[in-house]
C-alpha cells in the first residue's frame, strides 16, 4: 500500500515536469512566432521595395585588384636581359586565379633580381535585382521556419495537457514535427546558390542535402516509435491492473 502510494506520488511529479518543460517550450514557440512574423514582414517590405523601384536606382560596383612583389636577390639569383625579355612576355599573355576569380596583369616591372606585378579582376556590378532571389528564398526560409514553430507549438501544448507522455496526442505531434523538418533537409541545400548569387550576380545551382537536419529527423521519428512502444507497454499494464 505505502509502496504504490509511493509510486504514485513520483508518477505526479514526474508528470507536473513534463507539464511545465511543455508549457515553457509552448510560451517560447509563441515568442519565436512573433519574431520570425515581424522578420517576414520586414523582408517582405524590403521585397516590394526592390520590385517597385528602378533596378538602377542602387548601383554599386567591386573592382577586385592583387599586387605581388617577388625579389630573388637573398637567394643570389638575377636575371639576365634575355631573361626579363622573356618573363615580361609570359606574365604578360597570362593570367592568374585567387580564390576562384580570374585576373589579368595590369602592370608589369621586371628587374634583375625579380619583380612587381599587379592584376585585375573581374568588375562585379550589384543592383536591387540582385537582391530580388536571396529576398525571395529568405522568405521561404522564414515560411519554413514559423511552420516548425507551429508544429513545436502543437507539441509543446500537447505535453502541457498530457497526463502521461505516452498519449497518442503527444505521439502523433511529435510524428508532424518530424514531417515538418523535411523541407529542411532538402531546400537547405540551395544556401551555396543563394550566396554565389549575391557576390556574382548570377545564379549558380549548387546543392548538398542536409546531413544534420536529416539525422535529427530519423531521431525525431525513432522516439515517436519508442514512444509507440511506451504506449502499448503502458495498455498492457492499465489492463493488468
Amino acid at each position: 500500500m505505502f509502496v504504490q502510494k509511493g509510486f504514485d506520488v513520483m508518477k505526479e511529479n514526474a508528470i507536473k515536469k513534463i507539464n511545465k518543460i511543455g508549457k515553457a517550450g509552448y510560451i517560447i514557440s509563441n515568442i519565436g512566432k512573433a519574431v520570425v512574423g515581424v522578420g517576414i514582414v520586414m523582408v517582405l517590405t524590403v521585397l516590394m521595395v526592390c520590385l517597385c523601384m528602378p533596378k538602377d536606382f542602387v548601383k554599386l560596383k567591386l573592382d577586385a585588384r592583387a599586387k605581388m612583389e617577388v625579389n630573388l636577390e637573398k637567394f643570389g639569383i638575377s636575371f639576365s636581359e634575355k631573361d626579363r625579355q622573356r618573363i615580361t612576355k609570359e606574365l604578360t599573355e597570362g593570367t592568374m586565379t585567387l580564390d576562384g576569380e580570374e585576373y589579368g596583369i595590369e602592370t608589369l616591372e621586371v628587374n634583375e633580381t625579380g619583380f612587381d606585378m599587379t592584376a585585375c579582376g573581374t568588375t562585379r556590378e550589384f543592383t536591387l535585382k540582385n537582391l530580388i532571389l536571396p529576398l525571395i528564398l529568405g522568405i521561404v526560409y522564414l515560411a519554413m521556419t514559423m511552420v516548425t514553430l507551429f508544429f513545436i507549438g502543437f507539441l509543446c501544448k500537447e505535453i502541457r495537457d498530457c497526463v502521461t507522455p505516452f498519449a497518442d496526442g503527444v505521439i502523433s505531434k511529435m510524428k508532424n514535427l518530424a514531417i515538418s523538418l523535411v523541407p529542411w533537409a532538402v531546400i537547405s541545400g540551395f544556401t551555396n546558390t543563394v550566396s554565389n548569387s549575391i557576390l556574382s550576380g548570377k545564379t549558380q545551382i549548387s546543392y548538398s542535402v542536409n546531413l544534420d537536419m536529416l539525422m535529427v529527423i530519423l531521431v525525431i521519428f525513432a522516439l515517436t516509435y519508442i514512444f509507440k512502444y511506451g504506449a502499448m507497454l503502458q495498455q498492457e499494464s492499465d489492463e493488468t491492473l
